[in-house]
């Protein structure tokens, strides 16, 4: 993990000094079809020309088997300012081993960071989940220096183990192969409770292992609101978050997004007075904003508020408190928002005595069927 205040320093230097350090490739590692029977899309903003007004940028794409293998390459150059879609729903057809997939993007100009504004798509019967892009190969041997420097584990993955439903990971390999690697998982119950599993991964270079709850942990059951911790192991020249959640065992729709640093043994704070925030809500959709336990040791409390597509506001809705470290998320259900809102505004603050951390996870859940 890099310290968020050690990201902030990174771009402001990158503005000042724009020609000290500079960056020519940008990249995202994912996995095609985590679990299910569906096919990729990945959804790309040209922020190279948006933000940093880079007239010409060549993205590169290569496809993986379980062996490591390239199976196919692509390439295209990005050169007008909108949103650029890739699906790989032939290449899956035409690739049936196809497991992981890696998007590069090269420029002679100063790409400034790293990781692109990336959307990975995961669209099957019935279900549509969309997460940014959560893990890439490193650049350099002193990126891997920054990007490694803090081990903690890695959080914020909705948990639901029943007849129905079952929690999944999905790991992926960097650009080394794996071998009786071990990954760690706890899950803590809302009450307290912790039960600790180690799965043992042999893996081939840039390929997917998906790892389910109830395999590690066998006629367990678990209520959404439990707590899953995931330790992955090492991995040099790599930034390997995840991709986790629920998928229904009826059908193999899924509800997922990446996984988040556990800080909750870090003390990284911010001065700021409150942090907050503004989703959208979507008509005839279920919002809920979840908020995890897994913050610096923390004391907040955590309020929402609706507006109308004018910006005037409609009221409060649901608050709550959030201790960091514990054994309880937080769940602002967005329920009783009015039928005309159309954002919701959501503030933290410390409790007197406390500060406020650096990063707070969370996540919005949105959805109108099963998950």
């Amino acid at each position: 993990m890099k310290s968020y205040k050690s990201v902030l320093a990174e771009k402001a230097a990158q503005t000042a000094l724009p020609m000290a350090n500079t960056l020519h490739r940008s990249s995202l590692l994912f996995a095609v079809r985590p679990v299910a029977d569906c096919h990729a899309v990945v959804t790309l903003s040209n922020h190279f020309k948006i933000k940093r007004g880079i007239e010409s940028v060549a993205m590169r794409v290569w496809g993986f088997d379980g062996a490591g293998r390239r199976l196919f390459g692509d390439h295209r150059m990005l050169s007008e300012a909108r949103v650029y879609r890739y699906d790989l729903q032939q290449h899956a057809k035409d690739f049936p081993t196809l497991e992981t997939c890696q998007v590069e993007f090269f420029s002679a100009a100063n790409l400034g960071m790293p990781y692109p504004a990336a959307i990975v798509n995961h669209v099957g019967p019935g279900f549509h989940n969309f997460v940014h892009s959560y893990a890439r190969s490193l650049n350099d041997v002193f990126e891997d220096d920054d990007i490694n420097a803090i081990r903690v584990a890695e959080s914020s993955v909705d948990v639901m183990v029943d007849a129905e439903r079952d929690t999944f990971v999905s790991f992926l390999a960097g650009p080394l192969t794996l071998a009786d690697a071990e990954v760690g998982l706890e899950v803590v119950t809302p009450d307290g409770r912790s039960r600790k599993a180690i799965a043992k991964v042999n893996a081939a270079r840039f390929s997917t292992t998906t790892i389910y709850l109830s395999d590690c942990f066998p006629e367990q059951h678990f209520a959404l609101g439990s707590i899953l911790r995931v330790s992955p192991p090492p991995q040099p020249m790599f930034f390997g978050r995840m991709i986790g959640g629920v998928v229904d065992r009826r059908d193999g729709s899924f509800s997922a997004n990446h996984t988040y640093y556990d800080h909750s043994h870090t003390a990284e704070y911010d001065g700021d007075a409150f942090g907050y925030n503004v989703y959208p809500l979507l008509s005839g959709h279920h919002t809920q904003l979840v908020f995890y336990p897994i913050q610096a040791p923390s004391d907040l409390s955590i309020e929402i508020e609706y507006f109308d597509e004018m910006g005037k506001s409609l009221g409060a809705g649901p608050h709550g408190r959030l201790v960091s470290p514990s054994s309880s998320s937080l769940v602002l259900d967005c329920a009783s928002a009015p039928p005309d809102a159309r954002a919701v505004y959501v503030r933290a603050r410390a409790h007197d005595g406390t500060e406020l951390p650096a990063r707070i996870s969370h996540q919005v859940r949105v959805g109108r069927g099963n998950l």
